[in-house]
């Protein structure tokens, strides 16, 4: 019936159809490493495991619909985005079933465009700090002891606003006689979108040769 369950899960997400979302404002989620808990692993149950992982994209492409407006690249008043972040998660392993993460992004965004600066020419904005915090707490549904061939884990957490919504910065040509003005910056580059979450996870692996 185990194997039955893992093997449907397998056939049910090889069909899933991914679409992008479509929008720069993305936001990180962190990451975790599952299988930490698990025999193989060397995590034993009430242990902490320390985790980093990056992430970094720039967005310069422009979309109404399905359409590319390639003509914003020719002219050159394309919107340019770089976003990193780097997620630090801390694992407190409760036992083989049962362990609970808390995961802080540190952020750092730039935002190059025309419109915001006065559209004589073009200016850059910036943003950094921490994002939205994330606790977790997951849970693997068969025992971790007996099923070392394949496993299926749920998680439940909660994002909280811990990122600034209201980042400021310069905009660059807009008072009077051309100066700068500190406003806030595109939602596309704050730091948290300044609501509480909550995140459900489903987690699985199975493994296909012997070791």
């Amino acid at each position: 019936m185990k194997k039955t369950l893992l093997l449907t899960c397998l056939v049910v997400f090889s069909y899933l159809q991914v679409k992008a979302q479509g929008c720069v404002a993305i936001r990180s989620t962190g990451g975790l490493c599952t299988m930490t808990a698990h025999p193989d692993s060397a995590a034993v149950p009430g242990s902490w495991v320390l985790a980093t992982n990056s992430r970094y994209f720039k967005s310069f492409r422009h979309f109404r619909g399905r359409e590319e407006q390639k003509e914003r690249l020719q002219l050159g008043t394309e919107v340019i985005n770089h976003q990193f972040a780097l997620d630090i998660s801390l694992t407190r392993h409760l036992n083989q079933y049962w362990s609970f993460m808390v995961d802080v992004p540190l952020l750092y965004n730039s935002r190059s465009s025309l419109y915001e600066h006065g559209r004589a020419e073009r200016g850059m904005m910036h943003s950094s700090g921490i994002g939205d915090v994330r606790v977790a707490a997951y849970r693997w549904l068969f025992n971790p002891a007996k099923h070392h061939k394949g496993n299926i884990q749920v998680g439940l957490g909660l994002k909280l606003p811990t990122g600034d919504y209201d980042y400021k910065d310069y905009w660059q040509n807009v008072g009077p006689n051309g100066t700068k003005e500190l406003r806030t910056v595109d939602q596309s580059i704050q730091l948290g979108d300044g609501g509480t979450g909550i995140s459900a996870e489903l987690n699985a692996f199975i493994r296909l040769l012997p070791v």
